[in-house]
């Protein structure tokens, strides 16, 4: 638990100097820091100024449980409360997670969310390890899918009213629904991640994800129009709309898979690779319906992903301050 950043507090209704001396034998982090719960103020407000102060806490009633959860509570913690008797059943059903054990009474198995079946604590850490990756890692994910879809709802509404050609095909935008989302978030949401979970989950992505639709929209749609009305046919014009959508999304790819691993590292230059050699071979261009670019719509094509990359890490600032 001290190596997944989780404070640990042990509430006994046994003597709190028993409780601390066995809490020392178990290694616990400030096993010194213990009171007697009967010289603990009743009211929450007061409660909630001296409940951070101790780890350990002894003759604690089932009603001082509760309390200590809900003053835990209110300074901002989430908390789990683990018991297997009669006594807990009030702080577990106040807690954000009650875990109960398999060998406990049946009234603490009925209100837990949560039952140890080896009554082993010590699959706990495992338990959270595993959740802060699910959650992390979806969090990671949900950014390259909602790009993806702030990008195309505000293309329909863009190319509706500019009343021009569709700049990108169902089967070009394909190539960059597997290479820079979907096969990528296959592997990106296995990966281990022991970052703590935090709040504001669902702001955070949108934060996120709405800027850098916009962005890729805005670019691929400038890079689009100036080709057309340049001259370029239809099909070039495409052409340079993917590759500029295709780079930004593996812009966004690049920045989620930080801190970069020999795996992560691999997977992009391999989902790099495929974009460009279907670019530059003939059966790619024949698939994905694309046609061949001169060096100077490479050149323009790249300026627009080369900027993208400070817009993005500056809105990616500003969500994390938001």
């Amino acid at each position: 638990f001290k190596e997944e950043g989780v404070n640990l507090r042990v509430i006994s209704g046994d003597n709190p100097v028993t409780v601390s001396a066995v809490a020392m034998r178990a290694g616990l982090k400030d096993w010194d820091k213990y009171i007697d719960a009967r010289t603990l103020p009743e009211d929450i407000e007061e409660l909630k100024k001296v409940v951070d102060k101790y780890n350990i806490f002894g003759r604690v009633t089932p009603h001082q449980k509760k309390d200590i959860i809900k003053a835990l509570q209110a300074n901002g913690h989430t908390v789990a409360m683990t018991g297997d008797g009669v006594n807990d059943v009030l702080a577990l059903k106040e807690s954000d997670c009650g875990i109960a054990m398999a060998n406990g009474s049946d009234a603490t198995k009925a209100v837990a969310q949560l039952v140890l079946l080896n009554s082993d604590f010590g699959a706990l850490p495992h338990i959270v390890e595993e959740g802060r990756k699910q959650i992390n890692n979806l969090e990671r994910v949900a950014e390259l899918f909602l790009s993806k879809t702030v990008f195309f709802v505000c293309l329909a509404f863009i190319f509706s009213a500019l009343m021009l050609p569709y700049p990108l095909l169902p089967i070009q935008a394909s190539l960059v629904g597997s290479c820079a989302i979907g096969i990528p978030a296959f592997f990106l949401a296995l990966l281990p991640s022991k970052g703590r979970v935090k709040g504001g989950f669902l702001r955070r992505i949108l934060t996120t994800s709405i800027p850098n639709g916009v962005l890729m929209v805005s670019f691929t749609t400038v890079g689009y129009v100036m080709s057309y009305l340049s001259g370029d046919s239809v099909e070039v014009s495409r052409s340079i709309a993917l590759l500029i959508f295709a780079g930004i999304s593996l812009i966004i790819l690049i920045r989620l898979s930080f801190p970069i691993t020999k795996f992560k590292l691999v997977l992009v230059i391999g989902m790099i690779s495929c974009v460009v050699l279907c670019y530059i071979t003939p059966i790619g261009r024949e698939v994905f319906s694309l046609s061949p670019l001169t060096i100077r719509e490479w050149i323009m094509a790249g300026v627009f992903i080369v900027l993208s990359w400070p817009l993005i890490s500056i809105t990616v600032k500003g969500a994390r301050v938001l």
